[in-house]
This record gives C-alpha cells, structure tokens and sequence, in this order.
C-alpha cells in the first residue's frame, strides 16, 4: 500500500527489451547486499543463461517479468519462469529508489494476484538458504514457506561445451588440492575461469 501510495505502479511483459533493464538493476541489488555484508556472490549463477535464451522464453511464452515502475522508470524487476500453472522466480534486481518506496514487497504481493488470477497454483520466490535474518523475515512475511532441496551437476553434454568439461574438471581439482596454498591456486583458477571466457556471465 505504501508503494502505491507513492506512485508506484505494477506490470506484467514478455517484451525482451526489458532485460536490458533487469540487468542494471540485479547490479543495483548486487552492489547493495555486497555493502550490507552479504559478501560476493555470483548473481548470474546459471551457466550459459545468455540474453538470447531469456528472450527465446519469453517469446515462447514460458518466462515473464513482473515490473514496478515509478515515474514511467522500472525500479524493480523479477524474472520468472512459468510451467504448467508453476511459477518460478530466477533473478530480480531493485534501484535504490525502489527499495526507499518498498518495491520488493508490492512486486511480490502484485505479482502473486497476477498468478492467482491466471491459474497458477504454486509460486517460488527464489533464493538459497540465508543467515540473513532480514532477508529470511522479508519472506516469512509475504507467508513464504522453507522447501529443502537438493542439487545434481554433470559436465556439459553437447557440443562445442563439451570442449570445456576439461578444463571445469582442472578447477574443481585445484580448488581441492591440499597441497597447493592458496596464493597458487587463485591465480590458477582465475586464468581456467579467464580461459572459460564468461561461461557464467550472461
């Protein structure tokens, strides 16, 4: 409610111009919790999650981004994926403006009205486990509830990222390695991460 009172207004878009803007605001956000002390993270963290495959979602209707303006100008973003009545947040980037009018808060509630009144049943709202109590009570109030869950990796399957299972194997061995300190192994994992060329980046 305050941040319609404010002026803040709400939108649903598939239009892939609006990713330009996701990303200046996950940098907004990113910056904002390194100074909060949340520490560095890699807030791109799905590899090879390019702006290419993001537009082919949203123009094939399985992605969408929920949007909170003020003054014509996004100041919160959320991008979701959506699939058989499940909706699932991905990443989300606010201006500083946009945390001063609670954006977060009215892009969530607004947002779940939207799902609500389009069939959808289930809604994550992203993120990892947290120590951050701030962060963990933001969604205890929205009536979030805590899913454990478990994660499996392999090395790339097909064609040319195949080519970089080599390489990926190399990291994962040096970051182990007891025996090599660690003022050897991060020049060598920057220069396997260098050579990757941005696998994380979107």
């Amino acid at each position: 409610r305050k941040a319609q009172r404010e002026g803040l207004t709400f939108k649903t878009s598939h239009n892939p111009s609006v990713i330009n803007d996701l990303f200046r605001l996950i940098h907004e956000t990113y910056n904002r919790r390194n100074a909060k002390g949340y520490g560095h993270y890699n807030h791109f963290f799905l590899p090879l999650f390019h702006r290419e495959e993001i537009g082919h979602l949203l123009r094939s209707g399985a992605a969408l981004f929920f949007v909170a303006e003020y003054e014509e100008k996004p100041v919160s973003i959320q991008f979701l994926l959506t699939h058989h009545n499940r909706a699932y947040g991905i990443f989300m980037g606010t201006h500083p403006r946009g945390y001063k009018l609670n954006a977060p808060p009215m892009l969530y509630v607004k947002g779940t009205e939207y799902l609500c009144t389009h069939g959808f049943t289930y809604y994550n709202l992203g993120g990892i486990q947290t120590s951050q109590r701030g962060l963990k009570l933001f969604k205890d109030t929205l009536g979030a509830s805590k899913m454990e869950s478990c994660e499996e990796t392999t090395r790339f399957l097909q064609y040319p990222y195949i080519l970089w299972n080599p390489l990926l194997t190399a990291i994962e061995q040096v970051k182990k390695a007891p025996f090599i300190p660690w003022r050897l192994k991060k020049p060598l994992i920057q220069l396997c991460e260098l050579l990757l060329g941005g696998r994380n980046k979107l």
